[in-house]
């Protein structure tokens, strides 16, 4: 997960999966960006303790810009879960272009199964709609991993074609450059 960190991007349920094989992968939890409360942390951390797996939860502290992709490159599935009713939280309006940063990357992604995101983004084999329940997101986890390879070249070809500056300023600029 990137990105501001507090409740209700269903990081909690995320971290009770810790202890769980899944497709007989270990689960790692990778969180990048600012924390906005100190107990927030401080839950996760006691969920991951309860399990015993506080060595699958990690924290990197909010950083420049420049470093997120080198971070977000050692993982494998994006989080772009929030979990609050708001047309602003189920967009993740102030931070959308997380998405297409894991897609820029290979990443498959699981956001939160909203009427947003299923307009916009059920098209792509790479995206997963999770509620923020266990089970929810332990399918998505199992789907994703058992079709990595293909969903990951999948999710950068998206970016290639579609999500990319270049390829939606493009035509502008063409025709920019045609009316000088």
């Amino acid at each position: 997960f990137q990105g501001s960190v507090g409740e209700g991007h269903g990081l909690e349920n995320v971290s009770r999966l810790l202890d769980r094989e899944i497709q007989g992968r270990e689960i790692q939890l990778v969180i990048k960006g600012w924390i906005r409360d100190e107990n927030f942390k401080k839950k996760l951390t006691s969920i991951a303790t309860a399990i015993g797996r506080e060595d699958g939860l990690h924290f990197i502290p909010f950083g420049p810009y420049k470093d997120l992709p080198s971070v977000t490159r050692a993982c494998h599935i994006g989080i772009g879960i929030h979990s609050l009713n708001t047309d602003l939280h189920t967009t993740l309006a102030k931070a959308s272009n997380k998405l297409y940063e894991y897609a820029a990357l290979g990443l498959p992604i699981i956001v939160y199964d909203s009427l947003h995101y299923r307009e916009h983004l059920k098209k792509y084999e790479w995206v997963f709609f999770a509620s923020d329940d266990l089970l929810s997101l332990q399918k998505c986890i199992a789907a994703i991993i058992g079709d990595y390879d293909r969903l990951s070249r999948s999710a950068h070809a998206s970016f290639l074609e579609e999500f990319n500056f270049e390829s939606k300023f493009q035509p502008v600029v063409d025709f920019l450059m045609l009316k000088k």
